[in-house]
């Protein structure tokens, strides 16, 4: 079989699941002797281009999320954005005007590296979809259980028994979830554990120490920026954030990075200078300070403050009232 029809072939079965995706409550409606009636190709078309059925939809999967991504405001606000940042254009000027004639091996050491981030992201992103699959596959045993959301309570391995028919791991749920009540009201653990630790015990004596206008942290990424602050919890919130404002943040995972070409500075409570969404944020060349504690109850949306990343510190200029 030509190339050529090959790739026909693998875009009709494509284009065929996706609509097929889009009209089924229920992928498992999608057959793949539906596919392939709909896409005008004979049965065994899915195997010799995809594999299987579930590549074909896992790939179908990427595509609609794609597409779903590029409709999103906070996507593209992102695509609009300054890239690369003003600072990392400077840099590589000033190195150009220093060494003209390394402009090749600069350019492909920049290549090189922007490659490598790529692929780290896509392989942070495939762990998110799959987790993502865990989850829908949880709360459906929750939905046939009776449990609903108490089942994240379990091992994946005791959900697995539970819709064999035994029972038993369920009752684990309610000491799990006083256990989880109480550790959720606890203030932020310390970043460095010594000797024994006893999270019953802890009450956070070893935060940060600062003053009523200053919030010390641990410097997360080098540079200045002063604006007002938007707290947010979740990045489902981050609609709400403006471009050039200090994002502060309990903790800042992989989630909140589609936002960062947005603000000016982060400051979050828990973190250290080598956790992933520190890392963007140097790549970025936006002001980073972590560790801070308990900024996202000090301070409120509205306030101004001076982010100083290269130091750690946070200076309230001006408080919201």
């Amino acid at each position: 079989m030509e190339k050529r029809n090959i790739e026909a072939t693998r875009e009709a079965l494509l284009q065929a699941a996706g609509r097929l995706m889009t009209v089924c409550s229920d992928p498992s409606e999608v057959t793949s002797r539906a596919i392939t009636k709909e896409a005008g190709v004979n049965l065994a078309m899915i195997n010799y281009c995809f594999g299987s059925r579930e590549a074909l939809l896992f790939e179908v999967f990427s595509r609609l999320q794609h597409e779903a991504e590029q409709q999103n405001p906070v996507f593209r606000s992102i695509v609009q954005s300054e890239m690369p940042p003003k600072r990392s254009r400077e840099a590589e000027e000033e190195f150009l005007r220093k060494y003209p004639k390394k402009a090749a091996w600069l350019k492909k050491r920049l290549d090189q590296y922007a490659s490598a981030v790529c692929g780290r992201e896509r392989i942070r992103s495939s762990a998110l979809r799959l987790f993502c699959v865990i989850r829908e596959y949880l709360l459906k045993a929750g939905e046939l259980t009776g449990l609903g959301e108490d089942v994240f309570m379990l091992y994946l391995e005791e959900t697995r028994e539970l819709l064999s028919g035994k029972s038993g791991a369920a009752d684990k749920i309610p000491e799990r979830k006083r256990i989880y009540t109480e550790q959720l009201a606890m203030p932020n653990f310390p970043s460095v554990l010594l000797g024994r630790f006893v999270p019953g015990e802890y009450m956070g004596e070893d935060a940060p120490a600062g003053s009523e206008s200053m919030i010390c942290g641990t410097a997360g990424s080098c540079g200045l920026a002063e604006g007002r602050v938007r707290v947010l919890t979740s990045p489902e919130d981050s609609e709400a954030l403006e471009k050039g404002e200090i994002l502060v943040v309990p903790a800042a995972n992989i989630g909140w990075i589609r936002v960062f070409p947005k603000i000016a500075a982060l400051v979050t409570d828990v973190g250290a200078p080598l956790s992933h969404a520190v890392i963007v944020a140097r790549e970025l060349g936006i002001p980073a300070v972590v560790n801070c504690g308990s900024a996202s109850q000090r301070l409120k949306t509205g306030d101004r403050v001076c982010v100083d990343g290269s130091n750690g510190k946070v200076f309230l200029r001006d408080t919201h009232s």
